[in-house]
């Protein structure tokens, strides 16, 4: 014989409710959601821009190889050779400079009727300044820093083609003792720089219009990355403030 406690009872109650429960559901035939067929508008979007395309057929791929890529092949006369704009010792202006491992080259067949400065008026070596004997040698530069080169002497370093830079570079090739603060920046290299570099429009308005090309960069070759910024940043803040497109 098997006695039914009150616990026991309860128990065998909620058993019973749950098995009722469960074969009320599983008769119950459960009915998903009709979705409506709404026109989609992303498809629509999708669809349109399709049909806005023009044939493949009619696109033309850009030139990105002449864009990239300056060639002249085997022919000695078809290289740019460099053109002097404006020169004052310390500060060239000048097109078609050259860059192969690290050193400048100028490219020009007739040095003298082209106006090539001398090497130790347009660059320094680079090292920092020291007040000691023989400094001034020391900066002067070398033919790993420029070299002035013929087009069939270019033809054999370059070969037949180089790689292609374009917009105005803006090429500060001192020490990083003239980033040391901001002063010493803009007494020493930006107003001269720019000075320069604005010989090139005769038409300044008042208000600083003009018709120069923005420097599309910015290159220090002697300075280390973590050296060019001063101590408060005021160097990196007046550079993107004045020149935006430069990197």
């Amino acid at each position: 014989m098997f006695f039914l406690t009150r616990r026991t009872r309860r128990c065998l109650i909620y058993l019973a409710s749950l098995f009722t429960l469960f074969i009320i559901f599983a008769e119950v035939e459960v009915q998903e959601p009709v979705k409506e067929n709404k026109p989609s508008q992303k498809k629509e979007r999708r669809i349109t821009e399709v049909w806005n395309q023009p044939d493949p057929e009619d696109i033309i791929p850009p030139p990105l190889l002449e864009r990239t890529r300056l060639w002249w092949g085997t022919n000695v006369s078809a290289i740019p050779t460099t053109k002097i704009h404006r020169h004052v010792p310390g500060w060239t202006l000048m097109d078609n400079a050259y860059v192969f491992k690290g050193t400048i080259y100028i490219v020009s067949d007739h040095p003298e009727q082209d106006r090539i400065p001398q090497i130790q008026n347009m660059i320094s070596s680079g090292k920092p300044i020291r007040k000691e004997p023989g400094d001034e040698h020391r900066r002067e530069p070398t033919d790993q820093h420029m070299q002035v080169i013929t087009s069939r002497r270019a033809l054999q370093l370059f070969g037949q083609y180089v790689k292609r830079v374009e917009g105005t570079s803006f090429t500060i090739y001192e020490p990083s003792q003239y980033f040391s603060t901001a002063f010493r920046f803009v007494a020493e290299i930006l107003f001269g720089l720019w000075r320069t570099y604005s010989t090139l429009d005769l038409k300044i308005e008042s208000d600083g219009r003009t018709t120069l090309p923005a420097p599309q960069r910015i290159i220090l070759p002697n300075i280390i990355a973590s050296h060019w910024r001063d101590g408060h940043g005021l160097i990196g803040r007046l550079l993107a403030m004045l020149f935006p497109s430069a990197h």
